[in-house]
């Protein structure tokens, strides 16, 4: 006669307390001797009781587990379902089993969130993106213009164009270009008669590119020069230095204001009794010479010159008396000369001697009309009495009177 087994379900022996597969299981898994024999000839409800009485010493043998016979029995039921695995073995390989099917998942996880973060940084490139050509751009090309506007030179428009050759105001960018050379054209050809020094570096300051612009430096290197050389002073060339040593100038004409300067500079500590002798000397003779004076003329001059402007050594009876005899012979210009004291530089020589240097204009009437011409210098050598005993001039120019 067989019952179920208490543990699984399955069918038992009458005399034995579990099924085969359980007590085998039982006694190798917990090392559990169950009893082999009981009496068969009890009734089916008396083998009912005396089953639980016989079992009741096992389940106390088995109470140092942790687990109950209830516990055991669903565990070995699920282990028997599961393919017959050890009880022992199950919470390893569950483990096991749980760590495997748990890994693609975290894994899964990992790669979700990488992703994610993947995302949000191609979202906000985009944006930075988006931002930069839909709004910095904008606000960047509007600058551009404004500035382009407010300073409405060649430079300005040519740098919007070349940073913005898409923008809405490239076409405008354009037009003002082609003003503005059509302006810088007008503007160089009116320059070109212009003796205005203001309006040359105003052209210089405005169109700073321009193909016009080394014919500009020229022009205002050369009125540089001629202003210079009108006023033909120590300051006025120590001006045109000055602007040329720090680029302001093209200075092509520094040496010949260099060595100008350095005659009208007053570089010697002078005296004032010396200095008025020398003008007096220099005015009164300036004066006879113009009006062809004889007897004044021999009164400013040594008695013997050794210089007379390209003469060569003579006595003052001589020299004057040619000069006379030439002016009543020929109908040349009667020129007049007037020296600018105030710019008298001089320095004591050997012997008694001074040497002086005077800025001279020279003057003539050209029918209605005098013509004036600066820029002379006269280097004169007087004696200790402050006679003439030398004279000879710088002109302003080669063929000048």
């Amino acid at each position: 006669m067989s019952d179920k087994c208490p543990l699984c379900g399955n069918m038992r022996l009458q005399d034995s307390l579990f099924c085969a597969d359980c007590t085998k299981k039982v006694q190798t898994d917990y090392e559990v001797v169950l009893p082999e024999g009981v009496d068969s000839e009890i009734n089916g409800t008396t083998n009912s009781v005396e089953d639980e009485i016989a079992a009741e010493p096992l389940k106390e043998e088995l109470s140092f587990k942790t687990k109950t016979a209830k516990e055991i029995a669903t565990e070995a039921s699920k282990e028997i379902a599961d393919g017959g695995k050890s009880i022992t073995e199950e919470p390893v390989e569950a483990n096991n089993y749980n760590k495997s099917e748990n890994y693609p998942e975290n894994r899964n996880k990992k790669g979700k969130k990488l992703l994610r973060t993947a995302l949000v940084v191609l979202v906000l490139v985009g944006a930075y993106f988006v931002f930069y050509e839909v709004v910095l751009e904008k606000n960047l090309e509007r600058s551009a213009w404004e500035t382009a506007v407010k300073e409405n030179s060649v430079d300005g428009y040519l740098s919007y164009i070349e940073n913005h050759p898409s923008g809405v105001h490239f076409d405008d960018a354009q037009e003002g270009l082609m003003n503005l050379k059509r302006t810088e054209a007008s503007v160089w050809e009116s320059l070109k008669e212009s003796e205005s020094t203001s309006e040359l570096k105003g052209f210089i300051a405005q169109y700073t590119n321009s193909p016009y612009l080394p014919l500009v430096e020229t022009r205002l290197d050369s009125l540089s020069w001629i202003v210079s050389l009108k006023t033909n002073s120590a300051e006025s060339y120590y001006e045109y230095l000055e602007f040329s040593r720090h680029g302001d100038l093209k200075g092509d004409y520094v040496g010949e204001v260099q060595k100008r300067y350095d005659w009208l500079y007053q570089s010697t500590p002078i005296e004032d009794i010396e200095l008025d002798s020398i003008r007096s000397t220099v005015s009164g003779f300036y004066s006879a010479l113009s009006s062809l004076d004889h007897n004044s003329l021999y009164r400013f001059l040594a008695p013997h010159l050794n210089r007379f402007f390209d003469s060569g050594g003579a006595s003052r009876e001589r020299i004057t008396g040619e000069l006379v005899m030439t002016a009543a012979q020929t109908d040349n210009l009667r020129i007049s000369f007037a020296p600018l004291l105030e710019g008298v530089q001089y320095k004591n020589a050997v012997n008694g001697f001074y040497d002086a240097n005077v800025p001279l204009v020279k003057s003539y009437n050209d029918g209605n009309r005098d013509i004036l011409i600066p820029g002379y210098i006269a280097h004169i050598s007087l004696n200790s009495a402050f006679e003439i005993n030398s004279i000879y001039e710088t002109k302003p120019y080669s063929g000048a009177p």
